[in-house]
């Protein structure tokens, strides 16, 4: 899996690749995030492009073996998700959509 090196996602994009990492398909992603189906799988689409994988299991490999691009928030606390507002890690920003 050749990646770019450098790829720094967004914070929309985070939050996306951090519910894709939760198990949640673009059809759950675009009913929380209150956008279509077709946007949501243009999103992930576009992240898989930015990293430089194919399809969606490659991109969820792709953000655990290059943490530097998912820039967690500087509250994480790896492994303790609690859902912190304060936080930008793809997880935490997952966590507080879904509650």
């Amino acid at each position: 899996m050749q990646g770019p090196a450098a790829v720094r996602f967004t914070l929309r994009q985070r939050l996306i690749l951090g519910m894709l990492c939760q198990g949640e398909s673009p059809k759950d992603i675009a009913a929380k995030l209150e956008i279509s189906v077709n946007t949501a799988h243009t999103h992930v689409r576009n992240l898989a492009s930015k990293a430089g994988v194919v399809g969606d299991r490659q991109l969820i490999l792709y953000s655990m073996q290059q943490p530097q691009a998912m820039r967690p928030g500087r509250f994480c606390r790896p492994g303790l998700h609690a859902p912190l507002p304060e936080c930008t890690c793809p997880y935490c920003l997952a966590m507080l959509v879904a509650a």
